[in-house]
C-alpha cells in the first residue's frame, strides 16, 4: 500500500487514499481498463505520476452519453501547461526505477493545481503563475546578492520591480488574491 493522492471530478474532491500495489489496483481505483501516465514535477526535485484513464478522451458523449460528461473532467495546472483531464486520476511518488511510491504531495498541493468544472481555471493558472513567479523572485534575489557588479544588481532590481507590479495589478483587478512574500 502507499500513500497517493485520488482526484474525483464528479465529487470535486482532491483526497489522500492508500492505494494497493499493481495495475488492476489502479483499474479499479480510476474505474478504467487502460491507464496513461503523465510524469508531474514533486516538491522533493523528481517526478511523480498522474495516473488516468487513457481511453477517456476517445469515449464520445454521443456514443455513450451515460459514460462521460463535463462534470467527469477537470484542469491541472503544470509547470509545461494546463492539461485536460476526464474522470478520476491518481498521483503517487515515483521511485527511481519508475515503480510507485508514496505520493511526496499532500492533497492541499494538488488541490491547488486542480480546476474542476465550474471553477474559474484563470484563477487557477494566476495562482500557479503566482506561485512559479515567486520561485523565481528567490532566484533572482539570490543573483541579486550575488551581484558583483552595480549594472547586475540594478537589472535584478528592475525584473523584480516589473514581476512586483504585474502582480499588484492582478490583485488590484481581483484576479488574484494574497500572495504569500509579495507586498
Amino acid at each position: 500500500m502507499a500513500k497517493a493522492i485520488l482526484i474525483d471530478p464528479k465529487k470535486k474532491t482532491v483526497v489522500e487514499v492508500q492505494q494497493e500495489g499493481g495495475l488492476e489496483a489502479l483499474y479499479q481505483t480510476l474505474g478504467c481498463d487502460t491507464i496513461e501516465r503523465l510524469g508531474i514535477p514533486d516538491p522533493l526535485g523528481g517526478y511523480s505520476s498522474l495516473y488516468f484513464d487513457e481511453e477517456a478522451r476517445l469515449t464520445r458523449a454521443e456514443d455513450d452519453p451515460s459514460r462521460w460528461s463535463r462534470a467527469d473532467a477537470f484542469l491541472i495546472t503544470l509547470d509545461r501547461g494546463v492539461f485536460h483531464i476526464i474522470g478520476r486520476a491518481l498521483v503517487l511518488g515515483m521511485g527511481e526505477e519508475g515503480e510507485d511510491t508514496d505520493s511526496p504531495f499532500t492533497a492541499e498541493e494538488i488541490r491547488q493545481i486542480v480546476t474542476f468544472p465550474g471553477e474559474d481555471p484563470a484563477r487557477a493558472f494566476l495562482e500557479a503563475l503566482a506561485r512559479a513567479f515567486l520561485e523565481s523572485v528567490e532566484t533572482i534575489e539570490s543573483l541579486l546578492l550575488n551581484a558583483d557588479s552595480p549594472i547586475e544588481r540594478e537589472a535584478a532590481r528592475k525584473v523584480v520591480a516589473k514581476a512586483v507590479g504585474i502582480v499588484h495589478r492582478a490583485q488590484r483587478e481581483g484576479l488574484l488574491g494574497p500572495v504569500p512574500g509579495v507586498r
